[in-house]
């Protein structure tokens, strides 16, 4: 079984999504967290501890964390699988040569307003870069995954991503799923959806934890939680065991479990593909 953890590199970045479930900590020192990159030593450490065979790095913008290629050179001699989720807007040539040479799949979080900021993604593409979309959308960006995928044809994988933080409701979201379903029907894609919702009588709507599995995820100020959204919500702790993440705790569910509605909501990280949910949505 791989072990994996997740990796806050920094709360630098060079922009201010809304949407961040971090986004009032972005670029300002706190009580909170009164560093904003993580200690190198810090993740050597742990990775050693855990014996992880694979890291995903997120921030902030990891592209801003001072100690990136040291910290790339150190994951890739371990053989350690390095996963880097990013905006993309701060990959220059030197960048894209680490990716490549280290065998780097990059999580691009795109956004509408960034559209002529992407020539970029021609040159990923064309070092043989591999590259998952990872997409949050509303009733009021749907067309702009099939322009995107119009423009790279060459690019076939997604995620979309559930909004955390301004949680839609279950036929909002459903409705958001099919129509993006029926844009893209004739592409050859592999979108995966953060499902959200399920019936009240399915296994995982009826288990303690509502699909949550057991995660390893590190803040930059070196505490580990069992999932990025406990970050704000939690205590964190030093060493195992960390807390698991449950239905009080959870900022989503917490807010959601109690809503009036068909469907039951469920961890926000459980993922099926789109050719699934859109049937299931069908059948309902």
């Amino acid at each position: 079984m791989n072990k994996i953890i997740g990796i806050n590199l920094t709360r630098r970045c060079n922009l201010n999504c809304e949407y961040c479930y971090i986004g009032k900590y972005i670029n300002t020192e706190s009580e909170f967290n009164n560093e904003l990159d993580i200690s190198i030593d810090l993740v050597k450490n742990k990775i050693e501890y855990f014996n992880i065979d694979t890291v995903y790095l997120t921030g902030g913008e990891p592209l801003l964390y001072p100690k990136l290629d040291e910290l790339i050179e150190y994951l890739y001699k371990k053989n350690i699988t390095i996963n880097i989720a990013t905006n993309g807007l701060l990959i220059t040539r030197k960048t894209l040569d680490i990716f490549k040479n280290k065998n780097i799949t990059l999580l691009l979080s795109i956004r509408e307003d960034f559209d002529k900021e992407y020539t970029f993604i021609n040159d990923i593409i064309q070092n043989n870069i591999k590259i998952i979309i990872y997409y949050l959308p509303t009733e009021h960006n749907l067309f702009y995954l099939r322009n995107f995928f119009t423009k790279y044809p060459f690019i076939k994988d997604a995620r979309l991503v559930y909004d955390s933080k301004n949680i839609p409701s279950a036929s909002l979201w459903f409705t958001i799923i099919k129509k993006i379903y029926n844009l893209l029907e004739f592409f050859t894609l592999n979108i995966q959806v953060e499902i959200g919702y399920l019936p009240p009588k399915h296994p995982i709507s009826l288990s303690q934890r509502k699909g949550a599995v057991d995660r390893i995820f590190m803040d930059t100020n070196g505490l580990l939680y069992n999932c990025p959204l406990m970050v704000l919500n939690s205590t964190g702790t030093n060493n195992p065991p960390i807390a698991k993440c449950n239905v009080k705790t959870c900022p989503v569910l917490s807010k959601t479990l109690q809503r009036n509605d068909i469907y039951q909501s469920i961890c926000c990280f459980v993922l099926t593909d789109i050719k699934t949910i859109n049937k299931f949505i069908k059948e309902k």
